[in-house]
């Protein structure tokens, strides 16, 4: 669907965030397309202009989220924080890092990073607040909180 399909569909809510990207960006507007849980798409404001605030949703929804973590003795981590977060089912995360944790808006678009290096790693599907949104861009997102809740080796 593009923007304007998503405006016009009341079923889809929309979160502006202002996030910077990943490691020290600049800060850009970035619209959320949410449809129950699930983030369907996210656009630039730059690239498809500014939505007006009465189509804008503010109320801080649960999200679902994804990403491939290692898997080392029937434990879970994360590849690329230096402070190895482990993940634990239904245990809440908070990140203390600038950059928080990545994730990414479909369990397809995670398996795409590259883990060819890796022999080890499982799929893990994580619940998360809009409002624990720090950074990210169109592909990948940054919050400093979750609550693993499936993990699939």
């Amino acid at each position: 669907m593009n923007v304007l399909e998503y405006i016009d569909d009341k079923k889809f809510r929309i979160y502006k965030k202002k996030l910077c990207s990943k490691k020290g960006g600049k800060y850009q507007i970035y619209y959320l397309i949410v449809y129950e849980d699930i983030i369907m798409d996210v656009f630039w404001e730059v690239e498809i202009g500014r939505i007006s605030e009465g189509r804008l949703s503010y109320d801080n929804t649960d999200l679902i989220v994804y990403k491939i973590v290692e898997k080392i003795d029937n434990r879970y981590f994360s590849f690329w924080n230096k402070d190895r977060i482990e993940y634990r089912i239904g245990q809440e995360i908070q990140c203390y890092t600038e950059v928080g944790m990545f994730f990414c808006k479909t369990i397809e678009q995670a398996r795409s990073e590259n883990f060819s290096n890796r022999t080890d790693i499982a799929e893990l599907t994580a619940k998360v607040k809009i409002d624990d949104l720090i950074g990210g861009d169109l592909r990948s997102l940054q919050f400093n909180k979750c609550t693993p809740i499936e993990i699939i080796c």
